[in-house]
């Protein structure tokens, strides 16, 4: 199998933390949301409350989002932490499969200017002998005589 970044096991690690982490921010979030309504509720009695919040007490509800504020701040330093550790696996893992490939790379670089130069010499030859066709005359203007 052709090993790609995405398959490497320290990448699929980093992503499967910040997979993580994104659906626990998405839970909080989710909550927070609901909480907020019971807030918003009591300036607007047409906003509808949750069913899994409508026992939860508007200090309650205050205190919890407060607490929720904090827990999303350091999920999204946890984040950024994360996708700075899923770069680096993902550099490490492009490094380690670059330089895995570079054996076959330089084989193939290597029939590559084997090839050139072989292309080189035949190309010089043809140059050679149109040279020395054109030396004989063909390719040339002919020679018309005037008034004949």
């Amino acid at each position: 199998m052709t090993r790609t970044i995405a398959h490497d096991e320290a990448v699929q690690a980093a992503q499967a933390v910040l997979n993580e982490l994104g659906e626990t921010q998405e839970r909080l979030r989710a909550r927070h949301h609901a909480l907020s309504t019971i807030l918003s509720r009591r300036f607007n009695s047409m906003i509808s409350v949750p069913p899994e919040v409508t026992s939860v007490s508007v200090r309650d509800a205050s205190q919890e989002i407060a607490e929720i504020d904090r827990q999303l701040a350091a999920l999204e330093r946890q984040i950024d932490a994360q996708h700075a550790a899923l770069k680096v696996a993902d550099v490490a893992a492009q490094a380690s499969i670059l330089e895995s490939e570079m054996p076959k790379y330089r084989r193939l670089a290597d029939a590559c200017d084997r090839a050139k130069a072989k292309w080189d010499e035949a190309e010089a030859a043809r140059q050679a002998f149109l040279v020395d066709l054109r030396r004989r005359g063909v390719f040339q203007t002919p020679l018309i005589a005037e008034g004949g």
